[in-house]
């Protein structure tokens, strides 16, 4: 069996490195997907964790407004002052939309054109 040459193991050895480089490249890229798909999950748990304890603490505060009086007072003047106006639409108990007030429209009444007016 012939020996192989200095040069021909030097070229094998540089393949081998550049297989085993793109390896680690692939492999990289594939922790850097799944760093990222992770931090969306958790991004997305804490979201829905946080709109879970908006809707228990509105829970509460409604049930107690109901039951204290004082309280819902408190809490309608902190709503009239500090909520935009599509946010009082979600409390119409709270907020009463007023009825758009009717205007009189004028009526116009046709006018004919006689035949001596046009001479």
């Amino acid at each position: 069996m012939p020996r192989t040459t200095t040069q021909a193991q030097l070229a094998k050895l540089e393949a081998e490195q550049q297989k085993l480089a793109e390896k680690i490249k692939k492999r990289r890229e594939q922790l850097k997907q799944q760093e990222l798909k992770k931090k969306r999950m958790d991004a997305e748990r804490e979201r829905k964790l946080d709109t879970r304890r908006k809707v228990v603490m509105g829970g509460l505060v409604m049930a107690h407004m109901e039951r204290d009086p004082v309280f819902a007072d408190q809490v309608g003047g902190l709503m009239r002052r500090l909520l935009h106006d599509r946010d009082k639409a979600l409390f119409p108990d709270l907020f009463p939309v007023p009825e758009p007030a009717k205007t009189e429209q004028p009526v116009t009444v046709p006018v004919e054109v006689s035949d001596e007016a046009s001479r």
